[in-house]
């Protein structure tokens, strides 16, 4: 089993072009036999996932059904930090495959039996997992299978995390554009975690602190449970482009933020920004447009 022609270039591609990604899992998956390749990123409960047509079924049942909380395959495989690809034989006893829910109510019923994955740890806190799935009837992957993908896992590993570093460097970029226009900013994860933040945000202490583990306060109470709020029902946010409130910080200091959330494509999983955030000292109200922004 050989590298088919071109595979790798596509792989660095979909790093750029993360449309490509699709088409470049259904390229591995016919390559072992399987039903369809899947990637997915995981990073403070969320699930942001992209799939060959073969499984995307099965990956949409995964996410709606929560069992990436019963996920018994990354359970186990986690802890390893093995750094290859693995198939279900090696984790588990063909007993313990025919008995776990996870196979017997997720899995089979979706007409899928066999996997071979990895895990792969992005320096953004992500974790990356690439997992191919084949139906029942064809049996576990063979070594030549595994031995096929673990030549292409350093490839897979670059390309996920090209394509993090590319999204961080844009999110940099976003709120260096805002600082120059003279407007404190900051580029948030869904949960309040700090992505990216310019200078004036940083030295904005009369209302702003970020804190361990890089999540953004507001000094104001009740500004705070505002920009908590916000976040916990951004999704909601896109039909309405932005949400402002009034900030009071330190010294009866007025202020104004602003959450402008980021209309993510469904297939750019490596892009975990989800709105920016900016504040405008002194009340006013006139945000820049998000087209503008991003």
């Amino acid at each position: 089993m050989g590298i088919e022609d071109g595979i790798i270039d596509r792989i660095y591609e979909a790093a750029i072009i993360s449309e490509l990604w699709p088409e470049v899992l259904d390229n591995l998956s016919h390559a072992i036999s399987s039903a369809g390749g899947i990637l997915f990123t995981a990073s403070a409960g969320e699930i942001r996932w992209t799939s060959s047509p073969g499984t995307a079924e099965f990956m949409r049942a995964f996410v709606d059904g929560g069992w990436d909380k019963r996920n018994s395959r990354a359970t186990r495989l986690a802890p390893m930090k093995y750094p290859g690809f693995v198939h279900d034989l090696d984790i588990f006893t063909r007993e313990e495959v025919d008995r776990d829910p996870f196979y017997t109510e997720l899995c089979r019923p979706k007409g899928v039996g066999w996997a071979a994955g990895t895990i792969i740890d992005v320096p953004n806190g992500d974790m990356m997992v690439y997992s191919f799935d084949r139906a029942v009837e064809a049996g576990p992957y063979d070594r030549s299978a595994i031995d096929f993908l673990d030549s292409l896992r350093p490839h897979l590993a670059r390309a996920g995390i090209m394509a993090a570093r590319l999204h961080l460097e844009r999110a940099k970029s976003a709120v260096d554009t805002l600082a120059a226009v003279g407007l404190p900013a900051a580029v948030l994860r869904a949960d309040g975690r700090v992505v990216a933040a310019n200078g004036l945000l940083e030295d904005l202490t009369l209302h702003v602190i970020i804190s361990a583990f890089d999540r953004v306060h507001l000094v104001s109470k009740r500004a705070n449970a505002l920009l908590a709020d916000g976040l916990s029902h951004i999704d909601e946010l896109l039909s309405i482009g932005v949400l402002s409130f009034a900030s009071l910080g330190l010294n009866e200091e007025k202020a104004v933020m602003h959450l402008l959330p980021l209309r993510r494509a469904a297939h750019d999983i490596f892009n975990s920004a989800a709105c920016i955030a900016l504040v405008t000292p002194g009340g006013k109200l006139n945000p820049p447009a998000e087209a503008l922004l991003w």
